[in-house]
């Protein structure tokens, strides 16, 4: 009998056990991806076939080219990978093209493709789809502009709940309809999901009183849970927020957090914290480090 034949053969008779095997490669596989061992993820995914079974194999393959986890960024390798999971309709894979396709990695940008993609993504019950359908229908790409289908989509995706879609619903309401009252209610909602993207707004409508009465306090609450996600715009507002209080203790703060923003890369606190230690501001005064942060400012800025 014919080697490979046998070896075929034995695994249609003991399909359970052949599918076992590879089942514990492919647990295996998934905990390396997520211990961050990408190097054996891949080994481990790559020795998997391509089935149905093992779809998700392909998605977890393109998610490491894409993203060059342990690898340098392939976006072709990314892109071939996700197809084979999209072709036993794996939603994950299939919005994943379509963001490839967004964006014009390896493909030739289009958003009517992109829009295409995620309509099919979002039909096999991807979330994420619904969202980028949601995106699309409110900046006008690939599709008329129609705030009204944009809000229907982010609201298919909220529901879910979607944090990203109850941030835009957020975003929606205030930039498109000047509508304080409702955006303060979805970046309410989201932060209560604990999504980290609310935080920002949530804080800064708190902070001049738009929506909701003004609270300081909840603003400061709001932007240090920005902070803690190393997020610079709420390092930054917060600083203003301790600076202008005045009081030595806040000063003191306030130059912590433009240390902070400076060293995540932003112009605004590298900036100011330049003019703290040229006038002795919270810190003592110091014009060799003030010049070091106005340099830092000026470098940033022409990045």
């Amino acid at each position: 009998m014919n080697y490979k034949f046998f070896i075929l053969l034995t695994c249609l008779i003991f399909v359970s056990g052949c599918n076992h095997s590879l089942d514990r490669k492919y647990n295996e596989a998934v905990k390396a991806y997520m211990q961050k061992d990408y190097t054996k993820a891949k080994a481990l995914f790559t020795e998997l076939p391509n089935t149905a079974r093992y779809k998700d194999a392909k998605a977890y393959l393109g998610n490491i080219y894409l993203n060059g986890y342990g690898v340098d960024i392939d976006y072709k390798r990314a892109f071939d990978n996700y197809e084979i999971a999209a072709s036993y309709k794996d939603s994950y894979a299939l919005r994943a093209l379509g963001v490839m396709y967004f964006h014009g990695w390896h493909v030739k940008q289009s958003y009517e493709k992109a829009m295409k993609i995620y309509m099919e993504a979002s039909n096999l019950g991807n979330i994420e789809a619904k969202n980028d359908i949601g995106i699309l229908y409110a900046e006008g790409k690939g599709v008329s502009k129609d705030l009204k289908e944009a809000e229907k989509w982010f609201l298919k995706a909220a529901m879910q709940p979607h944090c990203d879609s109850l941030t835009n619903l957020g975003n929606l309401y205030l930039n498109e309809y000047n509508d304080y009252s409702k955006a303060f209610a979805w970046y309410s909602k989201a932060a209560k999901k604990s999504c980290e993207n609310s935080y920002f707004n949530l804080a800064r409508m708190y902070e001049h009183g738009e929506g909701t009465e003004k609270n300081i306090e909840r603003a400061k609450y709001y932007y240090q849970k920005g902070v803690n996600n190393n997020d610079v715009d709420s390092v930054f507002n917060l600083g203003l927020i301790y600076y202008h209080l005045g009081d030595v203790n806040s000063l003191k703060r306030a130059a912590a957090l433009f240390k902070k923003g400076a060293e995540l890369g932003s112009y605004a606190s590298a900036k100011n914290l330049g003019y703290m230690y040229k006038n002795g501001i919270g810190v003592e005064k110091n014009i060799a480090v003030s010049n070091k942060y106005y340099s830092l400012a000026e470098n940033i800025e022409v990045k």
